[in-house]
């Protein structure tokens, strides 16, 4: 049997199927809200992620220059501290060599205050004075005071000849022919002047060098020592090969030149440079 409704009922019915229609079409569009705000949810979460990993990213940079600035200044920590080192130790080689001019210089007034007659290697080294080098044998000195007292006894033995005129009066003519040492100073002979090392300019060596120069007959150097040092091998050498190339004015005895040796001191002096 079919139940019959009343016109009322049915309608109330529909009314209630659109109510349902609508209720269902809203909860659709809540539903679709929400997942908009899911993804949005989703979206602001990864970019809080990357601008958490840039964040990180730039904190690990930050730490890298900051450790790499301590290194810096470690290093150049350790630079003041070496360059203190070497101040000091130019200091100490400042002292050092304040210290040998001043021996070499009381050394020197020492060796000039000896009579020079007396000179001889074993005196030398009893005074300890410094050790003689050469580049050469060494030749035995011919001192030049030696050398003038025995041709002054020459000359005092010597008797000028006199020649009589016909007045009988007498005429003295002394034919004594000169007597002159070795000679290296004359500015025609343009005898070069040592050069001054380089390393020895910068490390501001100082001193003067004795040489022990046989100047042969025919004007040019023969055998070469150091008779004194200038406490520095550097100036040594420099003075020994400059004065071996030089040329000088021989030694005459009785007009007739004669090998002699000479002293030839050689001044280092930065003021003169």
């Amino acid at each position: 049997m079919v139940e019959q409704f009343s016109q009322e009922e049915i309608n109330k019915t529909r009314q209630q199927l659109g109510y349902s229609q609508q209720l269902e079409t809203s909860l659709q569009n809540q539903q679709n809200i929400a997942q908009n705000l899911v993804n949005q949810y989703d979206a602001l979460k990864a970019g809080i992620k990357k601008t958490v990993d840039q964040s990180n990213d730039l904190t690990a940079t930050i730490e890298k220059q900051f450790q790499t600035l301590k290194d810096v200044t470690s290093q150049s920590d350790k630079w003041l501290a070496l360059k203190q080192k070497l101040t000091k130790a130019e200091e100490d080689f400042n002292d050092a060599l304040d210290k040998s001019k001043k021996i070499n210089n009381d050394l020197e007034i020492e060796f000039n205050s000896l009579p020079i007659k007396n000179f001889s290697e074993s005196a030398l080294m009893n005074k300890n004075t410094p050790i003689v080098k050469s580049v050469e044998p060494i030749p035995k000195p011919v001192v030049k005071e030696r050398i003038k007292s025995e041709n002054s006894i020459e000359k005092a033995e010597q008797k000028p000849q006199v020649n009589e005129t016909k007045e009988g009066g007498a005429a003295p003519q002394i034919n004594a022919a000169p007597t002159t040492d070795a000679d290296y100073k004359l500015s025609a002979l343009n005898n070069p002047k040592p050069s001054y090392p380089p390393y020895s300019y910068k490390a501001k060596q100082e001193g003067q060098v004795i040489l022990l120069v046989e100047v042969l007959a025919t004007g040019e150097s023969g055998q070469i020592s150091i008779f004194s040092s200038s406490g520095f091998d550097l100036l040594d050498e420099s003075a020994l090969s400059t004065v071996k190339k030089w040329h000088f004015v021989p030694a005459k005895k009785d007009g007739q030149v004669i090998p002699q040796t000479i002293r030839v001191p050689i001044t280092f002096s930065l003021k003169n440079f």
